[in-house]
């Protein structure tokens, strides 16, 4: 039997809904070092007498899909590794496992409706799944994923960017609040405003620029006299570096 084949779109529901932790260990895990555990082995699909005897230990009805968002945890490696096609005794642990898997389903579902409508989160996780082997990440590829992501969990987004060192990363805290991206000029959009400055997207990349119409010196460009966007100490309108000396 061939095992069940996940769509990006099912794995970054299953991520943003259920958290980044896996539900065995609760160990951290991301996206790329995530794998999605069958709480009810898949290997049953080739058993149907062990599969039917199953559910009925688990008071589950016999038409229970086991592909589906309702057998579907975040798991790390190690512990799907481990675990692989057992199936264990019924137990409150177990029971509040796939609790837990049916409470979160119709989000997922939701989640991955969302994902197959919106092209650019699409583009996103396609990317991502190329890109995960090599460890070579273009954060302009990935904005959208990051986008969505952020406004699904606010306070896990906050406490990821917090850490980070980017400097449009850490504007990204505020997407809670954003409202929608819109158009300001033919060249670059406002994504969202966070304090007193506004994310951008440019042809050359995504930045930030002051909301103020007369801001600090500092905010100039000394090469083409603009006030950005940038994006850390490169300036998105000319493209040059900017490092003040």
């Amino acid at each position: 039997m061939s095992r069940y084949v996940f769509s990006p779109s099912e794995r970054f529901a299953v991520f943003q809904i259920h958290g980044p932790r896996c539900y065995m260990c609760d160990d951290p895990i991301t996206l790329t070092t995530m794998e999605i555990d069958h709480i009810i082995p898949e290997r049953l699909l080739t058993d149907p007498e062990a599969l039917a005897r199953v559910l009925q230990e688990y008071g589950l009805p016999l038409d229970f899909n086991l592909n589906s968002f309702e057998n579907w945890l975040p798991a790390c490696a190690r512990c799907n590794g481990l675990k692989r096609g057992r199936v264990y005794r019924v137990a409150p642990l177990q029971l509040a496992c796939l609790d837990r898997a049916h409470g979160g389903a119709e989000k997922c579902r939701e989640a991955t409706e969302r994902g197959v409508r919106n092209a650019e989160i699409a583009k996103s996780l396609n990317y991502l799944e190329r890109a995960a082997s090599k460890e070579d990440f273009d954060i302009e590829q990935l904005l959208p994923l990051v986008l969505a992501y952020a406004k699904a969990r606010p306070d896990a987004a906050k406490a990821l960017f917090e850490d980070g060192d980017g400097a449009t990363m850490g504007f990204i805290v505020r997407l809670e609040t954003a409202p929608p991206e819109f158009a300001i000029s033919p060249h670059y959009k406002v994504l969202y405003r966070s304090g007193s400055m506004y994310i951008v997207r440019t042809p050359k990349g995504t930045g930030f620029v002051p909301a103020d119409a007369n801001p600090h010196h500092s905010f100039y460009c000394g090469h083409c006299g603009s006030k950005g966007p940038w994006s850390g100490a490169r300036c998105l309108s000319c493209g040059m570096l900017d490092d003040g000396d």
